[in-house]
């Protein structure tokens, strides 16, 4: 259990690394996010049209058939998540918990691998294993968005790389983990 928790652990901290350097340094989302002419009135009409904090459709799948056919054909289209209480941009509480999140992830994985070690032969075999299972997942999800949810290309594609890239980071160190080569060679 130590190892899965170190190893975890390590791979937890390669993702987090991986963000900052993805979301941070390079300008990868930059280019995927779009802006509109005015922050300020947008966040008045957000506040006016989504009176609560959650996730819409518009237009929504709960009006009339016949209307909802009419403004979906005629578009535009939109999935609009809103939060209404502000927050600090870069809340210390988020980073947190955001790396929390990945070091249940990395837990995960690393319980994953341990499983399918011994079909694996040697660390680059767990590590690749780990970044086509990230990939798989990225692909279904991210560029899932694009197909039934209509999200935009560039944006979808882009959180495909970075989600493939943060599960090779922590599958290059889980590959390295205590007890995966064991696994593997079948001890």
């Amino acid at each position: 259990m130590r190892r899965l928790l170190i190893g975890s652990f390590l791979a937890a901290v390669a993702m987090f690394v991986w963000g900052f350097l993805f979301y941070v340094v390079s300008p990868a989302m930059d280019s995927a996010i779009k802006t509109v002419t005015d922050d300020a009135a947008t966040q008045t009409m957000l506040r006016q049209h989504f009176t609560e904090s959650g996730t819409y459709f518009v237009p929504s799948p709960n009006l009339p058939e016949e209307q909802m056919t009419q403004l979906h054909e005629a578009g535009p289209l939109a999935m609009v998540t809103v939060r209404q209480d502000g927050a600090p941009p870069m809340d210390p509480m988020v980073l947190v918990y955001g790396f929390l999140h990945q070091w249940v992830v990395c837990l995960l994985l690393a319980v994953l691998l341990l499983k399918a070690a011994p079909g694996l032969s040697g660390y680059g075999a767990r590590a690749g294993f780990l970044a086509l299972a990230g990939f798989t997942a990225a692909l279904f999800i991210d560029y899932g968005t694009t197909i039934w949810w209509y999200a935009d290309r560039d944006f979808a594609l882009t959180n495909l790389v970075h989600n493939t890239g943060a599960w090779t980071a922590a599958g290059l160190v889980l590959a390295w983990m205590p007890g995966a080569g064991r696994a593997a060679a079948g001890r």
